[in-house]
């Protein structure tokens, strides 16, 4: 028991009770009376147990630190609820219809571009949330003049969804859509030499591998999957495989590494490394997306090189705990983001589970045993978050893994290589870029065929066999299982048992029907290949349909859109986005507009056929 467990519980709870007190959701409440009371018994826990180890050190001294330690419980409070009233500031447009904004962050995606900007509002600085066609030349730093409708979020013209909410934990209180023609740029300050060497970087990587491999690595180094199309996404989802494309503590490692081996070959002091590799990883990090993973990762990595610098007691568990109430206290709103508790739940269960599964597998060659054992102590923690909050459960991940990870380690170290030796000797690097190359189709055809096994299955959340399988895998945590042949047993039958289940359990149906006041829509399948048809006019119900049409590996996605109007459009795009789309039929009364220009830049994107003519019966 370590006392930073309690500060970044005060932290959470002070996240939900600030949020609280905005919204007023029963379940934050709950949520933060839960934390706050988990947060006093971990404290005072953590405080007897240090009484106990240290009962020479007199009834004073013990006194001062944990008064030293309530002062920074009441300080991490104090800061998380200040934070939480800062983003969640009434924020009010005057003239919604001619904003003038200031471009705070450009995120590129594969379909389009989304942008982050500021405007003076009544009541101090509004933030809103855009979209824009890709190549708008929109950069950070930017003034534009908006004359596109800017909506506030939540005004009661429709529910809000979960999406929606989460923008407004976060301070953003206003979304608008950009063309090509609503808006201007004023004036141009600059992008600043963040931006100026990721885009430096990014054309690099564009020219010297070829486009899928270049996709890929872009998404691996930044942080972002929005490079990549929606059959690799969805093939790296369904072989349990996804957090690869979440830049985390393997992207610092790899990029902590440039540092310690350098300075390390010239005998540099140990303390001058450990500092001089913070800068790096920050630096590295400055030029991402910055996911929440890759910050845990950085600050954690930061806080215990600290605890190196000033020879103060390393205690992993503490550097992870800090880290976590740093990040709540600065952005509370991570609270409720799933990249956050998968990000956190999967270190802490590295860190308390990894050596009883290496004992487990500690017969097998070293590299294979160490890949066993974080992927087990990884996804203890992790699978009932996903159940949960998505309604998902992958198994192939326990295999995938073995496989997938070693293979993108090279791919990695060969594309910085031959990115590193591009500008000295151009042969080495063509010569590794084509390594690299080769390199993805192998991983890309070992992840297509893991996604086609059809080992990812929807399941409700709070499923029996979900409980079944936890209480399985977490059989070589207890001494019971000492013979490692049992442990082994159950932790297959932990596997395959569930897989046996959800396998017979799933849907069979050939035409599944959704319907709803606004939409009526249907997906037909037939063998592995499916068909989605109707009028979907409502966010709801293309939710539904995307969920279903992706719950199963499909060879072919076919779109038939009869009715081919803006709300039917906006929701097939939506779509199109998030599915393996491979052939789409529209009726012949398409009119072209805005909506419908988006909607073929999507599918020309992905190389999907398109077919005018008369809707498929």
């Amino acid at each position: 028991m370590v006392p930073s467990l309690g500060l970044l519980l005060f932290a959470a709870g002070s996240s939900a009770a600030g949020y609280w007190t905005v919204f007023g959701h029963e379940n934050d409440c709950i949520a933060s009376m839960t934390l706050f009371l988990l947060a006093i018994a971990a404290s005072c826990a953590a405080y007897i147990i240090s009484l106990r180890e240290s009962p020479g050190h007199g009834n004073g001294r013990n006194l001062g630190r944990g008064a030293i330690f309530a002062a920074l419980c009441a300080l991490t409070c104090a800061g998380t609820l200040y934070s939480v009233r800062c983003r969640t500031a009434a924020q009010v447009i005057t003239d919604a219809a001619h904003v003038r904004c200031r471009v705070d962050e450009v995120t590129e995606r594969r379909y389009d571009i989304r942008l982050l900007m500021s405007a003076q509002g009544a009541h101090g600085r509004a933030r809103i949330i855009a979209t824009a066609p890709s190549g708008s030349g929109i950069e950070p730093g930017d003034m534009v003049q908006i004359s596109a409708q800017v909506r506030k979020i939540g005004d009661g013209a429709e529910d809000v969804n979960g999406y929606d909410l989460n923008l407004l934990r976060e301070g953003i209180g206003y979304r608008t859509y950009l063309t090509a023609d609503n808006w201007s740029t004023i004036e141009r300050r600059g992008a600043g030499p963040r931006w100026t060497v990721r885009k430096a970087l990014e054309s690099r990587i564009a020219a010297i591998f070829s486009p899928g491999t270049s996709d890929f690595l872009k998404a691996l180094y930044f942080g972002s999957s929005g490079h990549l199309d929606s059959r690799t996404r969805q093939d790296f989802k369904r072989a349990g495989v996804l957090h690869i494309l979440a830049a985390s503590g393997f992207n610092v490692s790899v990029i902590a590494l440039l540092p310690l081996t350098l300075l390390g070959f010239f005998m540099v002091p140990r303390k001058i490394i450990t500092a001089a590799t913070i800068i790096t990883i920050a630096g590295y990090m400055a030029l991402t997306d910055v996911p929440v993973s890759l910050l845990r990762a950085v600050l954690m990595a930061t806080v215990f090189s600290l605890f190196f610098i000033f020879d103060a007691g390393r205690n992993i568990c503490n550097a992870l705990f800090i880290t976590g109430a740093i990040i709540l206290v600065l952005f509370p709103h991570e609270l409720y983001s799933l990249g956050f508790q998968l990000s956190f739940g999967a270190t802490l269960g590295i860190i308390l589970f990894f050596r009883f599964y290496k004992k487990l597998f500690r017969g097998l060659p070293g590299p294979l045993a160490d890949s066993l054992a974080l992927t087990f102590s990884a996804q203890l923690p992790v699978i009932p978050v996903i159940a949960v909050s998505l309604g998902e459960l992958t198994v192939a991940g326990f295999l995938s893994n073995i496989a997938v990870i070693p293979v993108t380690t090279v791919i990695i170290f060969s594309s910085i290589g031959a990115l590193a030796v591009q500008p000295l000797w151009g042969h080495a690097s063509s010569a590794l870029a084509a390594a690299t190359d080769l390199l993805w189709k192998l991983d890309r055809s070992a992840i297509g065929f893991a996604a086609s096994l059809d080992l990812h299955f929807s399941v409700p959340p709070f499923h029996p066999a979900v409980l079944i399988m936890l209480c399985m895998l977490s059989a070589p945590l207890f001494p019971v299982f000492r013979k490692k042949i049992h442990a082994i047993a159950v932790l297959l039958c932990g596997i395959f048992l569930p897989v046996a289940l959800f396998s017979l359990s799933a849907g069979k149906a050939r035409e599944i029907v959704f319907s709803s006041p606004m939409s009526a829509a249907e997906i037909r399948r037939q063998g592995r290949s499916q068909m989605i048809t109707g009028y979907i006019r409502d966010r709801k119900t293309a939710q539904a349909v995307l969920k279903e049409a992706t719950a199963r590996y499909s060879d072919r996605l076919t779109l038939v859109i009869p009715d081919p109007d803006y709300e039917n459009i906006t929701s097939f795009s939506f779509i199109a986005r998030n599915a393996p789309v491979t052939e789409c039929v529209l009726g012949r009364n398409v009119r072209f507009s805005p909506s419908t220009e988006r909607f073929f830049s999507i599918l020309e994107k992905d190389g999907v056929r398109i077919t005018l003519g008369e809707p498929l019966q």
